[in-house]
């Protein structure tokens, strides 16, 4: 290979790699400045998971309070909207026991934050074909669009 070309080959192998190398650093850019949007949007946010249940009378189940970040808080308040299950709170959980068919809001209040769920309590043996037991809300700044 004579010394012009080998030259040639240097200057297109150099050009890809400043190429690459820019494309990576916008790539990092525009991911960081979507995460962070998405991180401070959400910062004071507060989740009930899950966001609606379907309970039949005499069955129990535990909600939890979540931050931004989907992890657990504890010193949540909790409250019931209608007596339509007993609930008490245990490691930051509210355990409710199903007592009679009906509809009502739970919602936790932390750090001047409030979240609620949708709670459904059906009468019978079996919930209904196609009943879905629990659903989430998206985590608020992490939607897909």
């Amino acid at each position: 290979m004579t010394k012009v070309a080998e030259k040639n080959v240097w200057r297109i192998l150099a050009g890809r790699a400043i190429s690459f190398v820019l494309l990576s650093l916008l790539l990092i850019i525009l991911l960081g400045a979507k995460i962070a949007s998405a991180q401070s949007a959400s910062s004071s946010s507060l989740i009930v998971a899950p966001s609606t249940l379907v309970l039949l009378v005499g069955e129990d189940y535990a909600l939890s309070a979540l931050d931004a970040t989907g992890r657990p808080v504890s010193g949540a308040e909790w409250a019931l909207s209608t007596p339509i299950a007993d609930f008490h709170v245990e490691n930051g959980e509210a355990h409710l026991d199903a007592l009679s068919a009906g509809r009502a809001t739970l919602t936790a209040t932390f750090d001047g934050q409030s979240a609620s769920a949708t709670i459904s309590i059906l009468s019978g043996s079996a919930l209904p074909p196609a009943t879905v037991r629990w659903s989430l809300e998206p985590t608020p700044g992490y939607e897909t669009p």
